[in-house]
């Protein structure tokens, strides 16, 4: 079985989901369940995967999927913190610009901050 853990935090009115571990077919039900919840509980989601070691196709197809629910719904979504194999997967599918990936949490509650402004 695929280790993965998470877990969730607030920074201003931002859910920031952290993910550990492989996010593979192995977790993809799981990873997919948990991010639906979390949208479905805010307005605004960050998805920090820093700490992710693999990221396959299915992880893939979540995050794409999470990023049209959002679209869809008026909702704020971003990747934000990615480790390299994360960086590697989103660069080589040309992802990394649709799910607009950010260095850090921090950055995308600014950037929220500054667009509010």
């Amino acid at each position: 079985m695929t280790k993965l853990s998470h877990g969730e935090t607030w920074q201003d009115d931002t859910l920031v989901v952290t993910l550990s571990g492989a996010v593979d077919i192995g977790t993809f039900r799981r990873v997919r369940s948990l991010l639906l919840d979390a949208l479905d509980r805010t307005g605004r989601l960050a998805l920090d995967l820093s700490a992710v070691s693999f990221l396959d196709s299915s992880g893939l197809a979540n995050l794409v999927e999470l990023f049209k629910r959002a679209a869809g719904t008026g909702k704020w979504f971003r990747v934000t913190a990615a480790s390299e194999p994360v960086c590697f997967a989103l660069t080589v599918t040309r992802l990394e610009g649709l799910l607009l990936a950010v260095p850090a949490v921090r950055s995308a509650t600014r950037d929220h901050a500054r667009d509010q402004a």
